[in-house]
């Protein structure tokens, strides 16, 4: 089969909003969030007044100043990051609205929420790895963390979904002081186990489709000098 080529801008694109739908569907199942996101929906759930999408792309923002001082500089790209952030928290938002009338009451309902929520979630994850621009701040950390540790990209983000899983569980006990079943629950678990496989599967199989270079080879290259 011949390869797309030049995917490197819809791959961006693709990713943001496939990212969003999948945590927007995962939140309406009420199983619980992806590890990545569960932080900001308990910080959201305790401060009361900030939406989850919102609070995520604070959240990142953190993020992407801790990768800074880790890698002990600053890129311009960076600031990309961020923007990516916020495209991917008002996506949550927006796909938040609709999903809040779906009656999703039955459990089979919330059932068929959470199996298209994780597979959508791991796709948008995938596609983010697969484009030259800076990906959100998680997928930044665990790309910059990789590359300093010589570390395959895979295995570390499996390894950054276990701290914050773990992350999300202590903040949840001391903040909010219970467990919350619908951030912090039986999905949680289920992504942060199958997360990683599915993303890599993922992976190959865009690799067998297309090739992600840019469309805008100007554009590119700002982003490979940096």
């Amino acid at each position: 089969m011949k390869k797309l080529k030049n995917c490197g801008e819809i791959s961006f694109v693709l990713g943001v909003v496939f990212l969003a739908l999948g945590t927007a569907l995962m939140s309406r199942a009420g199983f619980g969030m992806s590890m990545v996101v569960a932080p900001a929906y308990v910080l959201s759930a305790w401060i009361g007044v900030i939406p989850p999408g919102t609070m995520c792309y604070i959240c990142q923002g953190f993020l992407i100043v801790v990768t800074s001082v880790m890698m002990r500089r600053f890129r311009v790209t960076y600031l990309f990051s961020f923007l990516s952030a916020v495209l991917f928290g008002l996506f949550v938002d927006l796909f938040g609205k609709p999903l809040a009338a779906f009656p999703a009451d039955g459990l089979g309902a919330r059932i068929l929420l959470e199996a298209l929520g994780i597979p959508i979630n791991a796709l948008g994850v995938a596609y983010l790895f697969h484009t030259y621009f800076p990906p959100q701040a998680p997928e930044l950390f665990v790309r910059e963390l990789s590359r300093r540790a010589g570390r395959q990209v895979y295995r570390v983000k499996y390894a950054y979904d276990l701290c914050s899983c773990a992350l999300s569980i202590l903040l949840s006990l001391l903040l909010l002081g219970r467990w919350d079943w619908g951030i912090l629950g039986v999905g949680t678990l289920i992504v942060t186990l199958v997360n990683s496989p599915l993303i890599a599967l993922w992976g190959r199989l865009l690799d067998r489709i297309a090739e992600y270079g840019p469309a805008l080879p100007r554009l590119g290259a700002i982003f490979e000098k940096d």
